[in-house]
């Protein structure tokens, strides 16, 4: 998965804090950790789906001739 270097990179901080909580006996206190997580990752997610569909389009723009 190519976004999977941004995400490791760009949400470590949150990562090492759900791990480090995985440890304790009571996973539930680790909830609010993993929603922190993937609300992150979503984000994330989103921006670059959103880059990528822009660079799409200004390549297309590129190829079209101007009037």
């Amino acid at each position: 998965m190519a976004a999977a270097k941004h995400i490791a990179m760009r949400c470590r901080p949150e990562k090492v804090a759900f791990i480090r909580c995985k440890e304790d006996p009571f996973p539930e206190k680790c909830l609010d950790k993993g929603r922190l997580i993937t609300s992150f990752v979503l984000s994330l997610w989103l921006v670059i789906k959103f880059t990528s569909q822009l660079k799409i389009h200004f390549l297309e723009a590129e190829r079209v001739p101007h009037q």
